[in-house]
């Protein structure tokens, strides 16, 4: 549903709407559904899996990105040497990194700047870390 016509209809009739989409959708309306579910999203994100953070970094959602990074960047930098097809990346928060570059997520680029000033750190070189490998059978 294309959300400027939704601003067109009467409030009525857009509370009763929006009570028939789901909670799991509703976090994707706008900013304000998302801080009201931020306690659905904070449990799906402890886990964060792989196919998980490439469709937030796909979808640009820097919001849920901020969260999953806040309650999994420790547990994302003790993981070493993560492969992802042809890249081999020294932990997981690279691969993030190196997501949100390849799918062109600005905000959540931006987001994750952001963290690394708050947080105060201060890596020198960024592409350097990543490493191509191939699998074939000659060398």
């Amino acid at each position: 549903m294309n959300m400027k016509y939704l601003e067109t209809l009467p409030d009525d009739i857009k509370n009763h709407i929006l009570l028939f989409i789901p909670n799991t959708f509703m976090r994707f309306v706008n900013k304000f559904y998302s801080e009201i579910h931020r306690n659905y999203v904070t449990n799906i994100l402890r886990d964060c899996p792989n196919n998980l953070i490439r469709s937030i970094i796909r979808q640009d959602d820097h919001l849920c990105l901020k969260t999953a990074i806040k309650l999994n960047y420790i547990k994302w930098n003790k993981t070493k040497k993560f492969k992802y097809k042809t890249q081999k990346f020294p932990n997981f928060y690279y691969y993030v990194r190196f997501l949100c570059q390849f799918y062109q997520a600005n905000k959540c680029k931006e987001t994750m700047i952001e963290f690394e000033k708050k947080k105060y750190i201060y890596e020198i070189t960024r592409c350097e870390k990543n490493k191509k490998y191939k699998k074939s059978w000659f060398k």
